[in-house]
């Protein structure tokens, strides 16, 4: 085995290097155009001045997808910004299905992992199940009521069966879930929306990072993909 002076060592460890990071995919909603990025699963959706509003029509549970499925077995982010409005409740889970196959139109049924917000509740909760609704579900976390009228950042890490999730840029859970899947459509949904809106979609390799979306519009169009560039990050112990 080589030996290394401690000095070089020590240079070693606190020298900067790059971890690269990959957006996948991304849409700020600015240019107007859902098709190829986007498969409505059911309900209204209309893109105008920069943010996704979703409504509900008579019987309709409101879900939109992105058009492919991400795989998380190394790491990834999914993120975006809602506001809720008037919406009963809203999901935003990760599912190996694109919800189009399911009797309710939307991951309610398993396997899933997602974000939930109930009116009922009045906080966001965090659950995941490999089965039905209700089945094996994990409460990760509970926050303060929220103001439904106001825009709330979210933002779920998942790694293999480790989960991450940041509310407004603050890590809120840490923890393991159950879905027993690797790759996943990213799915929206609520329940007697009528002005919930989406806005500022991303997906990407690695942990959460907060400046994202601006790196990825610095460097292609929307709905592009393998868009990557270096991220500086210290060893150093903070």
């Amino acid at each position: 085995m080589k030996s290394y002076p401690v000095s070089i060592l020590c240079i070693l460890l606190l020298f900067p290097v790059i971890v690269q990071s990959k957006v996948l995919f991304w849409d700020d909603f600015e240019d107007g155009v859902l098709a190829g990025k986007w498969k409505i699963i059911t309900g209204d959706f209309t893109e105008k001045n920069g943010v996704l509003t979703m409504t509900q029509g008579p019987g309709q549970y409101p879900s939109i997808a992105v058009n492919e499925a991400f795989d998380f077995s190394e790491g990834a982010t999914f993120q975006a910004s809602l506001k809720l409005g008037t919406t009963n409740d809203m999901v935003m889970p990760v599912s190996p299905t694109d919800a189009s196959e399911l009797p309710r139109k939307i991951p309610w049924d398993g396997p899933f992992v997602r974000i939930c917000i109930d009116r009922g509740v009045g906080h966001p909760i965090v659950q995941s199940t490999p089965k039905g609704n209700g089945v094996d579900v994990a409460r990760f976390a509970e926050l303060d009521p929220i103001d439904w009228e106001k825009e709330y950042h979210w933002a779920m890490y998942l790694k293999g069966s480790a989960i991450k999730v940041y509310f407004d840029g603050k890590k809120v859970v840490d923890n393991k879930h159950t879905g027993g899947f690797t790759k996943g459509y990213l799915t929206f949904g609520g329940s007697k929306a009528v002005d919930t809106t989406i806005d500022n979609v991303v997906i990407y390799t690695g942990d959460y990072d907060r400046d994202i979306l601006k790196k990825a519009q610095a460097v292609n169009s929307a709905g592009k993909l393998s868009i990557s560039w270096g991220i500086i990050k210290s060893q150093k112990k903070r």
